[in-house]
């Protein structure tokens, strides 16, 4: 016999579970649905969230490199912007230059184009102490810092990556210049008119003389012409010397005969530096000149040793704790390093001198007798700048943008897999809240005509016992 009564029965027990159970599934759709995750707590689904939660935490790794790679891309296009306006300043420097190359210029005209020279190399010092991201990256402040130099030994050190710090050495033989001789009597050409062209590592040009011409005025017309070849002359008595203004066995002197008579003997040839620094031999290629390139399991420094220097140098310890540092990878241990010399006049220029001397009161100012020697810095001075954009396109044009595709791409392949795993299809997310929502509706609406159903039986049985 069945009993009737006011305790929960199989029946309520059953609506109540499955109302529960509704209600949970509908909850769960409904912060899929706001939080636009699949698994927006690690009650929806331990294992997925887990994994999922990796996934996210690659991803931010990702974003942040992505910071640090715009960072760097901005630092290498305004650098490239600055080096730009350089080159148009020496341009400038270079083109006021060249209206007096035939020495044509009237004082006053020379007055005028010294002044425009004067100005494009203020103009050159102003944009060294130009700021990118807060820093200043070409007046030498975020480059290489080497201690314990000799001046008098080493004229300049420049690094491009370093594993060794510390580099000592010797020079066993200083580079030498190549020299020519051509033997006139009292103090004059002595062997009639004649023509040569005259090339050297620079350039050539074509020479004429006359018979009985003094010779220092053969000078003056050699090194009038010194900038398109690389050769100067001077004059001791009778001899004319021809001397290079570059140093090495590339640093030649050829003297080829057009018309008449014009001997000259060879009474130097240019020789490269023999050096050793940390113990390696340095020979071939990477020796020109004074100039050496070391290079050794991830270091490539490059020393200019000063002209006629022989003999060991001080030790030198190089740091790159002024460098700017940029993690361009999602592996932050492997870093990039950025450094640069600085662009300041003082350091533009080569052999023949810096780009400081042409400004006003300078040894190489003035233009007339000066030009082709200011010609001639003004060309180290390009020379220089050329290896300087190399090295910021090299940072700016290759190193970041790889990185930045690299990092575009990672993050494209991640965020697939993480929508894959955690995306909410909205559409079908949204019909099972209203299923579920329609379910729990109908549960409700059952578990009231039970409990209707038992209120009912309950009324009869009391009025069958006259209750």
């Amino acid at each position: 016999m069945s009993r009737i009564g006011a305790t929960i029965s199989g029946l309520d027990q059953y609506f109540l579970s499955h109302l529960r159970r509704v209600d949970e599934q509908a909850l769960q759709s409904a912060i899929r649905l706001v939080t636009g995750k699949q698994v927006p707590k690690p009650s929806f689904d331990p294992s997925a969230f887990v994994l999922i939660s990796g996934f996210e935490s690659h991803l931010n790794v990702i974003e942040s490199t992505k910071t640090q790679v715009d960072v760097a891309a901005n630092l290498g296009s305004e650098t490239q912007l600055v080096l730009d306006q350089t080159r148009s300043n020496l341009g400038a420097i270079r083109d006021a230059l060249l209206l007096d190359e035939d020495l044509s210029l009237s004082s006053e005209d020379r007055d005028a184009q010294q002044a425009g020279v004067d100005a494009a190399i203020l103009a050159i010092r102003d944009l060294a102490g130009t700021e990118i991201n807060g820093r200043r990256v070409l007046d030498g402040s975020v480059n290489y810092t080497f201690s314990g130099r000799d001046h008098t030994q080493i004229k300049e050190i420049q690094a491009f990556s370093i594993r060794e710090t510390s580099f000592s050495g010797t020079v066993s033989s200083a580079a030498t210049r190549s020299s020519e001789q051509y033997t006139g009597l009292l103090g004059k050409i002595s062997t009639g008119d004649a023509s040569f062209t005259l090339t050297g590592k620079r350039g050539s040009t074509t020479i004429s003389v006359t018979n009985l011409e003094a010779l220092t005025d053969v000078r003056d017309r050699i090194n009038a012409e010194s900038h398109n070849t690389g050769i100067t002359a001077s004059v001791s008595g009778d001899q004319l010397d021809f001397t290079t203004v570059d140093y090495g066995d590339d640093a030649t002197i050829e003297i080829d005969l057009i018309s008449g008579t014009f001997t000259t003997s060879t009474t130097a040839t240019g020789q490269d530096a023999v050096v050793t620094i940390n113990g390696k031999a340095i020979s071939g290629a990477q020796v020109d000149g004074n100039r050496v390139s070391y290079t050794n399991n991830g270091t490539h420094l490059s020393f200019e040793f000063q002209a006629g220097f022989s003999g060991a140098f001080n030790t030198v310890t190089v740091s790159d704790g002024r460098t700017q540092k940029f993690a361009l990878t999602p592996d932050i241990s492997k870093l990039t390093t950025f450094a640069l010399p600085g662009i300041q006049p003082e350091l533009l220029g080569g052999t023949s001198g810096s780009l400081a001397d042409l400004l006003s009161g300078g040894s190489l100012s003035g233009l007339g007798s000066n030009t082709s020697g200011a010609l001639r810095v003004v060309d180290e001075a390009l020379a220089k700048l050329t290896m300087l954009e190399g090295r910021v396109d090299a940072f700016a044009d290759v190193t970041v943008e790889s990185a930045s595709k690299l990092l575009e791409g990672l993050k494209g392949a991640v965020q697939d897999t993480l929508d894959s795993l955690n995306k909410v299809n909205e559409d079908e997310e949204s019909l099972k809240l209203a299923k579920n929502q329609a379910l729990a509706s109908s549960t409700l609406s059952a578990l009231a005509i039970v409990q209707q159903q038992r209120f009912n039986a309950l009324g009869l049985v009391q009025l069958l016992a006259g209750i």
